[in-house]
């Protein structure tokens, strides 16, 4: 006979049965149903169509803000290559102590999302941390970067990212990428501007994987290019990738044993997609021609748009120490109570939870 604790205990078990269900539908609906219709609220702002377009610049020093510029001065060139460099915003000192501690912390933190993350760490370190907060005081106070950063997002701007990226000898190159999708370059109304401060913490070369940059960009849709000059380029690529091929299978050949041969035949279907040399699409996502580089000395400081087309090179020199740096990032000011600009999407802020609500 069933008693009463019982009857009580499947009065709960239907209960929380009902809730799973009703969740699961409201779940599937947004999902499939209500979600797929779902569209960007464009009433809320204007659209803009970006054109394709050329690199602004294809020199560094076309980029750097100097202390003789006005904040217009540097406003303007900054928004017209969605890029500024400025000399010594870190202290020697304070950069070789954060340095330190962030070569200890990587193995410590546990690591975040970051691109070709094979010999890379990224991590989110503790704002708390004395060579954390020096460093920010120090970008705080900047004779010309707080100037810049004032004129460029407005004088309350906020921090909205903190994270820490190393590149250890042999880690890969990047995509050329943007940080945002829909950002403030195509929807003014509707996100607030978005920039991103990097700071290497020793001298910096391309063999190293200093980031590449392709100024202009962060107001086009795309790269105009010169395809007659490109795709040599890439007919080039593709032949050295399929004298390598021929080598290693070459090498490979010679050194496996008769037992292992109907083995590797399956090996070989299974990797044959992986074998093949890349689409010229494929490849131009890893090739834009774009030749700056971002190769500065130790506390330089490197503002860019996130919108920017950019990326982290590969680290080819096994002389060389660890690339790190720091990367800070700022979101726009807004203009008054009733402004309900927000972040641009797909960007990843990752700053560490003691900071939040303290930007």
């Amino acid at each position: 006979m069933v008693n009463a604790r019982s009857w009580k205990l499947l009065i709960d078990l239907h209960i929380l049965v009902s809730i799973c269900w009703i969740l699961s539908a409201s779940l599937y609906y947004i999902r499939y149903v209500y979600g797929p219709t779902l569209a960007f609220p464009y009433a809320m702002g204007k659209h803009l169509y970006l054109p394709n377009c050329e690199p602004s610049s294809d020199s560094i020093e076309d980029l750097f803000v100097t202390p003789g510029m006005t904040p217009e001065e540097a406003k303007a060139q900054t928004e017209k290559h969605g890029v500024a460099f400025v000399e010594q915003i870190l202290s020697p000192i304070t950069t070789s102590n954060l340095r330190q501690y962030i070569l200890k912390a990587n193995y410590e933190i546990e690591g975040t999302f970051i691109k070709e993350n094979e010999n890379r760490f990224h991590i989110i370190p503790d704002p708390m941390e004395p060579s954390i907060r020096t460093a920010l005081k120090e970008i705080a106070s900047h004779k010309v970067f707080r100037p810049l950063l004032d004129t460029v997002l407005g004088p309350s701007s906020s921090l909205v990212a903190l994270s820490v990226i190393t590149n250890l000898y042999d880690a890969e190159g990047q995509d050329w990428h943007g940080d945002t999708g829909m950002s403030y370059a195509t929807h003014p109304d509707y996100f607030v501007p978005e920039y991103t401060l990097s700071i290497p913490l020793q001298d910096t070369t391309k063999a190293m994987g200093a980031t590449g940059i392709c100024p202009g960009t962060h107001k086009c849709d795309g790269l105009m290019m010169d395809y007659n000059v490109v795709r040599p380029m890439y007919e080039k690529d593709v032949r050295r990738y399929e004298e390598e091929q021929i080598e290693l299978k070459v090498t490979r050949d010679g050194t496996e044993d008769e037992s292992e041969d109907d083995e590797m035949e399956s090996e070989d279907e299974e990797d044959s997609d992986d074998e093949r040399p890349p689409t010229f699409e494929e490849w131009l996502i890893y090739n834009h021609p774009c030749n700056v580089t971002a190769s500065v000395n130790a506390g330089d400081g490197m503002l860019y748009n996130a919108a920017l087309s950019h990326k982290g090179g590969a680290h080819t020199d096994p002389t060389a120490r660890e690339r790190v740096a720091i990367f800070i990032t700022f979101a726009g000011t807004r203009q008054s109570p009733s402004d309900r600009r927000s972040l641009p999407l797909g960007t990843v802020h990752s700053l560490h939870w003691k900071r939040w609500g303290h930007t």
